[in-house]
């Protein structure tokens, strides 16, 4: 067989080579990792680490039963799903709440983040309706523990709810210092026809109630230049009876209260910032699990789209089984 120079073998690479690459990309990527594999990594594999717990024993073949680093970390630099589970009392909330410091905080005893990520957490308390609403859990990251928080800076903690409820949920929040709770404002261009869609849960591919068909066709006229002001003067012009007015009312009234005095100076995303926590509480005796449900998809929308000038964001779902449907598990898809 002659010798001769083949150009496309350039574009192949060496199988020595690629197994290095493809072990030093696998764990660059892990999403979790112990104390013992920091140790022999470096922390030029993993430079960007959160501490989250300790390791009590650890059950592998070819290791010991108790690794020489109790240390165990969250890969912040790597995206990643978790999910939170147990019975009540078992330490959900503190297991999330332990997450989101390490997320946001840089601080020495919590591992190295030289680029805290945005976070967002979405709430909806379901006991809102009997009075008894009790403030996110996650709130209380504004303000640490007089003893162990030592010398480190608590991450700047926002709470949105509906402008109609800002009073009361004031007072549901103010016994946390630290803690500002702001209208959530949507900005006109925050809405588009997609979102709305999404909001009033109407899928184009399932069977929608009669008067949507009027709706979709006056949303396929604007096609690419919607405007929510002139879908609302259209929509007041169509001859719906008595029923359907009442159930567009009730779809579109919470939306129409956060446009209501919203730009683009006071818009939700303006809160989306580094090493800051965001937590869109909807809890309100007039909303229901499936609407606050259409809320949190259109804001994860806007939350994915936001520069917010981080190395990564974290999306908490608070009681998710309660209210995710399947198009929110669409958008948190999209982050990674």
């Amino acid at each position: 067989m002659c010798d001769y120079f083949d150009p496309e073998l350039e574009l192949l690479f060496n199988d020595a080579e690629e197994d290095d690459g493809g072990a030093q990309h696998a764990m660059r990527t892990a999403p979790v990792f112990t104390g013992d594999a920091f140790i022999s990594l470096g922390p030029d594999i993993m430079p960007q680490r959160a501490l989250y717990g300790r390791i009590v024993s650890q059950h592998v073949p070819g290791f010991p039963t108790i690794p020489s680093s109790p240390k165990f970390y969250i890969n912040t630099n790597a995206p990643f799903s978790a999910l939170v589970c147990g019975v009540q009392g078992s330490g959900k909330s503190h297991s999330t709440s332990v997450l989101l410091e390490s997320c946001l905080m840089s601080h020495e005893r919590l591992g190295t983040l030289p680029e805290p990520l945005s976070a967002i957490v979405f709430h909806f308390d379901t006991a809102a309706g009997g009075g008894r609403v009790q403030p996110c859990e996650a709130a209380y990251l504004a303000a640490l523990d007089t003893d162990r928080g030592g010398d480190a800076t608590p991450p700047a903690v926002t709470v949105l709810v509906f402008p109609s409820n800002l009073q009361s949920m004031r007072k549901v929040y103010a016994g946390l210092p630290r803690v500002k709770v702001e209208p959530l404002h949507l900005a006109p261009e925050d809405i588009s026809g997609e979102r709305l869609l999404s909001m009033m849960k109407v899928d184009e591919n399932t069977q929608m109630p009669l008067y949507m068909e009027s709706i979709m066709a006056l949303l396929r006229s604007m096609d690419d230049d919607f405007d929510y002001g002139r879908f609302r003067s259209e929509l007041d012009k169509q001859k719906f009876s008595g029923s359907q007015k009442a159930m567009l009312k009730l779809r579109l009234s919470l939306l129409d209260s956060c446009l209501m005095g919203g730009n683009l100076l006071n818009r939700v995303s303006n809160h989306f910032r580094r090493g800051q926590l965001t937590i869109i509480d909807l809890s309100s005796p007039y909303m229901d699990g499936s609407s606050a449900c259409g809320f949190f998809d259109l804001i994860l929308g806007l939350f994915v789209e936001a520069d917010v000038n981080a190395s990564g964001k974290l999306v908490v779902l608070d009681e998710a089984h309660k209210n995710l449907r399947v198009e929110v598990r669409a958008d948190l898809q999209s982050l990674s």
